[in-house]
């Protein structure tokens, strides 16, 4: 449903509540503001990471629900459609939109490519040469911005279904560069390198995407899902044959049959041994990092255990001056030898502080 943002009723970590104005007729009555007198029809979305540019117009697709505020139209996903006359890219350049482009030099463009500008951004950039003022360094920059915002646009676009914070999505970017939405799409088990993907998240994507089930990539990453259980309930390691059996049930619910084999899930965690992101021994089978922590305290175990304890020079001699003054000062206040230790201690505190 083609959109153009009005304004922003609540947002926050990513979740939003927007008012947009359509034409389409297929907004239910129920939808519609009593409120709006201009053209179209005014209505709230809901969603995550929605956009917000009052300059272009944005294709949403979701299904009309009611809850307690009325009927809403709940965002799935969307697709930010760039304006197409001169005069709205002209206002979506000088907007601030692309970092290094302001008003003045997106006039200067538009006068000169009109409504092949976006084309000559994504096609042809080395033609902004031409216009007065851009010189190589501002070029970089105003390319470098115009990707960025582009591509993280069209990346937040794309996984808005799947529940991805702009915080995650950001990393994404960070971490792929301009090639992340194609990493999402053919590659979505890489994203388990990246701190804070979980494999049921991933796994997810990767469905969508039609990818291979017994992808070496999404076995690994079970097998990490699965121990990361382990550690959550308190357990060191987890027994080889029951966890490998773990693993294949995992990696095979939701689907009809068998669509990944335990030899497969066999041969992934015998690499992962191999590699050592994995530790096997008598039976037990370690996540690294545990079994770098178990070995290491044994180490100081007995690291302690061989070392010789050599009491500070004249402890017997401070022992033995404490016990005097214990024995004084419970005669002098005729109690129990407990209050003579709480008023050794009292006596010892005032001159250590005076000291």
């Amino acid at each position: 449903m083609k959109s153009k943002f009005v304004k922003t009723v609540y947002e926050k970590n990513g979740f939003c509540i927007y008012v947009y104005v359509t034409e389409a007729e297929s907004v239910p009555q129920a939808a519609r503001s009593n409120y709006y007198k201009g053209p179209g029809y005014e209505f709230t979305a809901i969603g995550n990471n929605l956009p917000a540019n009052k300059l272009s117009e944005v294709d949403l697709h979701g299904d009309w629900e009611k809850n307690s505020h009325g009927v809403q139209f709940k965002v799935d996903y969307f697709e930010e459609i760039r304006p197409q006359s001169v005069e709205g890219i002209e206002s979506y350049l000088a907007s601030g939109m692309v970092k290094g482009i302001g008003p003045k030099t997106a006039k200067l463009i538009v006068e000169k490519y009109g409504t092949r500008t976006f084309e000559i951004l994504d096609d042809y950039p080395e033609s902004l040469l031409e216009i007065k003022g851009i010189t190589r360094k501002k070029l970089d920059k105003i390319l470098s911005a115009y990707q960025d915002s582009h591509a993280v646009r069209d990346l937040a676009a794309y996984l808005t279904p799947f529940k991805v914070t702009p915080k995650k999505i950001r990393k994404i970017y960070e971490h792929f560069g301009n090639a992340a939405l194609d990493v999402v799409k053919n590659q979505p088990f890489a994203l388990c390198e990246i701190s804070g993907f979980g494999f049921l998240t991933v796994d997810e994507i990767a469905r969508a995407n039609h990818c291979r089930p017994n992808e070496p990539l999404r076995i690994e990453g079970c097998i990490g899902y699965c121990m990361e259980l382990e550690m959550q309930n308190g357990n060191l390691y987890a027994d080889k044959q029951k966890f490998q059996k773990q693993v294949h049930e995992q990696l095979n619910r939701g689907y009809a049959e068998e669509v990944v084999t335990e030899v497969e899930v066999y041969k992934v965690m015998y690499q992962m041994v191999h590699d050592k992101a994995l530790y096997y021994e008598d039976g037990a089978l370690y996540s690294a990092k545990l079994y770098h922590f178990e070995t290491q305290a044994a180490k100081d175990l007995a690291t302690l255990l061989v070392q010789t304890y050599m009491p500070p020079a004249g402890l017997e001699d401070l022992i033995t001056q404490a016990q005097g003054f214990e024995a004084v000062i419970v005669r002098q206040a005729g109690g129990s030898s407990k209050e003579g230790i709480h008023k050794s201690g009292e006596y010892y505190h005032r001159r250590s502080r005076h000291r």
